[in-house]
């Protein structure tokens, strides 16, 4: 992320699907620690919202229970 933002122009837009994930019963929320990260290296969020469900492991239980996301980032202003 930082290597994108340092190449970035200032009016571009990132991109990123990205799924919750789930070990142990305990539910990771990757697009928000994404989120997080990006702003702390200068980006903005301009938005982030469910795409689409996803099963989790057979071994969580192999139902619909996660979220793939679509986070969209551009330069802090």
């Amino acid at each position: 992320l930082a290597d994108i933002h340092a190449s970035l122009e200032s009016d571009g837009r990132v991109f990123m699907a990205v799924g919750n994930s789930q070990y142990a019963g305990v539910r990771i929320d990757v697009p928000k620690i994404l989120a997080d990260i990006s702003e702390n290296l200068g980006f903005e969020v301009i938005s982030s919202h469910a795409i689409r469900s996803m099963r989790t492991s057979a071994q969580q239980g192999g139902e619909h229970d996660l979220a793939e996301s679509l986070v969209v980032l551009a330069p802090a202003r």
